[in-house]
């Protein structure tokens, strides 16, 4: 079983098994056993992740639930959790760092915490909960606004007020007629380029900006969706 792929800075391909990362380097393929107690996320795609000092940060479903892994001492480590709180899925910044939402485990507010030299930040309150279920994706855009989805909806936080989309509409194709909703179950997500967000739902494309979001087409299960590096 595999569930995410990382190219790091130095074009190492890096893919998360049920039992071990592999590394695939020069045509050399090298396989690094995880602990009997880390268990894998499944339903995420952007559980691996490369950190500013080249660790590779790893999402786990059950505690620790972060861990990272030393290509050069090739030594696994937890990353030390905050108290009340369990980490939902992650993504990467600008800056390199990485932007972490967070759950709170007593049923107050979630929020959002920086990973920063391998320790999590205090978390900012988003004074609600993400509620998407199975996470699959998260995306904060070149001005700030944060998105988490999964398979139960999709949340959008920016400055300071969180809203979420439970389903959008599929224009009519009759004319006069009314379109139909369609349930919003995210399985993949990337940013759009212009602040915004690509969704690759269960059966449909669509596009948000924090205001609203489109449908652009029907589509069977979108289960991955990736900017390359002409921006496509």
């Amino acid at each position: 079983h595999m569930s995410a792929m990382l190219e790091d800075r130095r074009q190492r391909l890096w893919i998360f098994g049920r039992h071990s990362i592999f590394r695939f380097y020069k045509e050399r393929w090298e396989e690094y056993p995880l602990a009997r107690e880390y268990v894998m996320d499944y339903s995420q795609r952007n559980s691996l992740g490369e950190l500013p000092d080249g660790k590779i940060l790893v999402q786990l479903e059950q505690a620790p639930y972060l861990i990272t892994f030393d290509p050069e001492t090739l030594k696994f480590a937890d990353v030390k959790l905050i108290d009340g709180y369990k980490p939902l899925t992650f993504c990467r910044r600008a800056d390199g760092q990485f932007l972490v939402a967070m759950v709170a485990a007593s049923g107050g507010s979630d929020g959002l915490a920086t990973l920063s030299g391998g320790a999590l930040s205090a978390v900012a309150s988003i004074h609600a909960k993400w509620n998407v279920h199975y996470p699959r994706g998260m995306v904060e855009t070149g001005d700030g606004q944060v998105w988490v989805g999964g398979t139960g909806g999709l949340a959008h936080f920016a400055n300071g007020q969180y809203d979420r989309f439970d389903s959008v509409v599929r224009p009519s194709i009759g004319l006069g007629l009314p379109g139909s909703k369609v349930e919003v179950q995210v399985f993949s997500m990337t940013s759009d380029g212009n602040n915004g967000v690509l969704i690759g739902g269960k059966q449909f494309l669509g596009r948000s900006n924090g205001k609203d979001l489109e449908f652009l087409a029907d589509s069977p299960l979108a289960i991955d969706m990736h900017r390359d590096r002409s921006g496509t």
